[in-house]
């Protein structure tokens, strides 16, 4: 039997990932048990009850889950970054997508920077207990390697999931960034960037989804908009939505992953105007890059965008290896 481990998994695009290959694996038709985390509980339904469990999302009640039922499974994919707690008879895969956990910006504060680190040297004392990891990119694998895994040991595979997206005739010159107010999205700088657009008397609309969590972020943009830019925050709302209606996505993120908001702004027809680090040229060739820690260089590119009339379309150069993913539990 399989085990598909996803506790830690309950959201935002890792929770995109999931539902699309516990999808794929239930298509196929493997010998598969499924270990979700509690916040997804009343999720999952066409799953048989004896073929799941959910758990509270802790180190804790996952290491007796692991005492208790490891002997049942020949393989493993721990799809929560971080390898079992004890080292298993079976074959053992783990989906590292979380490079906040190694390579976080200098913008992050002393407690969030502290709780990466242990966070990230825990995966790194795991580690002997997977076979192998699996990553979306090289630049991944590369960072990996940098915490002392082997480079045998990491294998990239990116796979991604996309629905279909009705794009409408008339789409506005606006810009979406499709982010929760995470730190490393970068938000503060790209509102900066409207804000010096503002002073060269240029007001494109800048729609944001940042949720009521995020208290202080919420604030800033409102006093922005006090000022007259025009910037609209829908909260949570479908991404697809936005994207269809709009005809750029603008990321300044500072790390990502993998950038799954880039494959599917491109997917449903927008140009990207991005951030110039290399995580964006993993996965498309965008429109125009900017220096995402300075907001003259965002507020530079997006002038560009709205005066310039040669250029290029946003191209996708990532390929779905869903299949590969699948394989490797067969």
């Amino acid at each position: 039997m399989i085990l598909l481990d996803a506790v830690f998994i309950n959201n935002s695009g890792g929770k995109v990932l999931l539902d699309y290959l516990v999808s794929e694996i239930s298509k196929e038709g493997l010998d598969c048990f499924y270990l979700f985390d509690d916040r997804c509980s009343g999720q999952f339904e066409f799953i048989a009850k004896d073929r799941k469990h959910f758990i509270k999302g802790s180190l804790i009640e996952r290491h007796r889950f692991y005492r208790q039922h490891s002997k049942k499974f020949k393989k493993v994919l721990c799809f929560g970054n971080l390898p079992p707690t004890i080292r298993l008879d079976a074959k053992v895969f783990t989906y590292f997508h979380n490079v906040s956990l190694f390579s976080y910006p200098a913008n992050y504060g002393f407690k969030e920077k502290t709780m990466k680190r242990i966070k990230g040297k825990l995966i790194t004392f795991l580690s002997r207990n997977t076979d192998s990891f699996i990553v979306q990119t090289d630049e991944v694998k590369t960072l990996l390697q940098q915490q002392g895994i082997k480079a045998g040991k990491v294998l990239v595979a990116p796979f991604y999931y996309v629905e279909e997206c009705d794009v409408y005739e008339s789409r506005k010159e606006s810009f979406v960034f499709i982010s929760n107010g995470n730190t490393h999205k970068n938000h503060k700088n790209l509102l900066e960037a409207w804000n010096i657009l503002a002073e060269r008397n240029m007001f494109p609309e800048l729609h944001l989804t940042v949720t009521d969590n995020y208290g202080e972020m919420i604030n800033t943009i409102d006093t922005y908009k006090s000022k007259g830019l025009k910037i609209v925050n829908h909260g949570f709302v479908n991404a697809y939505d936005l994207y269809s209606q709009h005809k750029y996505l603008v990321y300044p993120s500072l790390c990502e992953s993998f950038g799954l908001g880039l494959i599917e702004a491109v997917k449903c027809g927008c140009d990207v105007v991005a951030s110039d680090l290399p995580y964006v040229f993993e996965v498309v060739n965008p429109t125009l890059v900017f220096d995402p820690l300075d907001p003259h260089s965002i507020a530079d590119a997006i002038a560009k965008v709205l005066t310039g009339d040669d250029l290029r379309a946003t191209t996708l150069v990532v390929e779905n290896k869903i299949r590969e993913i699948v394989d490797f539990l067969k």
